[in-house]
């Protein structure tokens, strides 16, 4: 039995206890009938589960969804352990009503999917169920958008007398067909060739030019890109095939997962398909280059060994690296602990870590070197073991700032240097102590207040200036997080992830993100932050790595 599972054992009632000899499948079905849907229910579909006893949702990020493998996951079980629903005497546990339990999963998508907040040009919610404009109004008088406590009730009353959310509560149009339905084809059709121009997964073409429908995955003879080239033309037809009945994208808000490599794999085999059958006839222009193509390939499977070893290393790189960021928050009574990492490539500069200060104060620490790949996530490890170190040592966060720079200033690769942001909290006060060397402002959202205050304290980046410059231009203040008040940071991959028309998400996104979602856990504030950025992008690419610290006081 893994020493993980003997620990939360110990937790169980007395009356479950002698549950935990029988095997894995009966301690399950003892608690939960795994045949029953409402134990597999994952509100937001993001590695998470939502409790059929107390409808709580619990991050869960390495479970698969399927619900013979609960138990398996230490947040679920342990998270069972204390469900006041599951460990209380009389009445014996119970599952909540299907119903309901859709409800708290729907309630949460209203605050966090954008297919659920979207309105028509008078500000009427449009219900991504049924795609009707419900008449309940998402605006304010002056056009700016309204809190959703305002008008959830009404959202809630639809779904009700909805019949399409009866028959598929959990299942709703994608946000670019609702995107549809407010708004018509024009900013549709504008949003698809946007998408055409710059995703290269719209741009493959078989031997003899034939474009690619990614989700068929099937040649269309009527757009040739050999016949006509590549420009506003030829961009529209595939726009105009998209948005036909022949095409299924619109049913999976033309999102699919498929690669470049493998669509191109598919069109050769048409392609082969086709001249076998004597379908085509090759022209001698065309002849010479598939020629120079298929010299291409052979130069490819050359190397092949030689970047598959590349890959395998990298890999193995990605894993170590991985591996020293923290495999879970920490347990802080009083206080929720978040956080988000996603790396733009396969060895990111980002980092971000907690780390014991000393009885009664954890430190948190978030830092972006410059640069990515293999030399910054050297850079990354050596800055991660100071701080590990430094922190231990040190009360205060700029004496810890200074000792890290100083470790790093001879070590450094020239030209590179590492931003950071360091807070230590006093758990039984309340008290941030922080400092910060050249990296994004802090953010202290107080919903009591309805207040965002940045914290923009002087320093230097580490890495470059000599320890005593760096001592001297660093400032430490002290931040009071009072219960209810949700204290984030954040590297500049948030606040400078672009749009297809190259506005960034910005402080002033991200700070009403904030203000909006302080009252939630700091899973569900951290979770709200992901998706407005990825509804900012909008599918674009994001070209920085994208990481999170929420801090939530209860």
């Amino acid at each position: 039995m893994p020493a993980w599972f003997e620990n939360l054992s110990q937790k169980l009632p007395k009356r479950l206890r002698h549950l935990l000899g029988q095997p894995i499948a009966e301690r399950v079905s003892a608690l939960l009938d795994l045949t029953d849907p409402r134990v597999a229910i994952r509100p937001l579909e993001m590695n998470d589960w939502l409790c059929p006893f107390c409808s709580e949702a619990i991050a869960a990020p390495a479970w698969n969804g399927l619900s013979g493998t609960l138990l398996e996951q230490p947040e679920i079980f342990e998270h069972l352990c204390k469900c006041p629903v599951v460990t209380r005497k009389e009445p014996p546990p119970a599952m909540q009503p299907w119903e309901r339990l859709v409800e708290q999963a729907v309630r949460m998508r209203l605050g966090l999917w954008p297919n659920y907040r979207i309105s028509n040009a008078d500000g009427h919610w449009i219900c991504p169920h049924c795609l009707k404009n419900t008449g309940v109004l998402m605006k304010n008088w002056d056009g700016t958008p309204a809190p959703l406590d305002w008008y959830l009730n009404d959202l809630i009353k639809h779904f009700h007398a909805c019949p399409e959310y009866a028959q598929a509560p959990l299942e709703p149009y994608s946000d670019l067909e609702v995107r549809a339905a407010a708004l018509g084809d024009r900013d549709i059709r504008q949003e698809l060739l946007m998408r055409v121009v710059s995703e290269p997964v719209f741009q493959v073409t078989d031997d003899e030019g034939f474009w690619m429908d990614p989700f068929t995955e099937q040649t269309i003879q009527a757009i040739n890109l050999h016949r006509v080239q590549w420009g506003p033309v030829i961009q529209n037809e595939i726009v105009d095939y998209l948005l036909s009945p022949n095409c299924p994208g619109a049913h999976v808000g033309f999102r699919t997962d498929k690669t470049v490599e493998e669509l191109s794999r598919l069109a050769g085999r048409i392609s082969a398909q086709r001249a076998n059958a004597g379908e085509v006839q090759i022209s001698p222009e065309a002849e010479e280059e598939l020629k120079f193509l298929r010299q291409q390939v052979d130069e490819l499977h050359a190397a092949k060994g030689t970047m598959q070893e590349m890959q395998k290393d990298l890999a193995a790189a990605r894993e170590v690296q991985l591996k020293m960021l923290p495999n879970k928050p920490p347990l802080l009574p009083g206080y929720q602990v978040a956080a988000f990492y996603e790396p733009c490539v396969a060895l990111g500069g980002d980092m971000y870590n907690y780390i014991d200060a000393g009885p009664g104060r954890t430190g948190l620490l978030i830092a972006d070197v410059s640069g990515h790949g293999v030399e910054a996530a050297m850079i990354m490890s050596m800055t991660m073991k100071s701080f590990a170190l430094r922190g231990k040592t040190h009360p205060s966060p700029a004496a810890v700032l200074a000792a890290v720079n100083a470790d790093l200033i001879n070590d450094i690769p020239s030209g590179k240097f590492v931003t950071a942001f360091y807070a230590v909290l006093e758990q039984a006060t309340g008290v941030l102590r922080c400092a910060r060397a050249g990296h994004n402002p802090a953010m202290l959202a107080d919903p009591a207040a309805h207040t965002v205050q940045k914290f923009e304290g002087a320093g230097l980046v580490l890495g470059l200036a000599k320890p005593e410059m760096f001592a001297k231009r660093l400032e430490e203040y002290s931040v009071q997080v009072h219960p209810g008040c949700a204290f984030l940071l954040y590297t500049d991959g948030i606040v400078e992830a672009q749009d297809p028309y190259n506005q960034q998400f910005g402080d002033d996104l991200l700070e009403g993100v904030l203000l909006e979602h302080a009252r939630s856990s700091s899973h569900a504030l951290v979770d709200a932050v992901v998706a407005a950025v990825r509804k900012h992008i909008a599918g674009m690419p994001v070209e920085d790595d994208l990481t999170i610290v929420a801090l939530k006081r209860v």
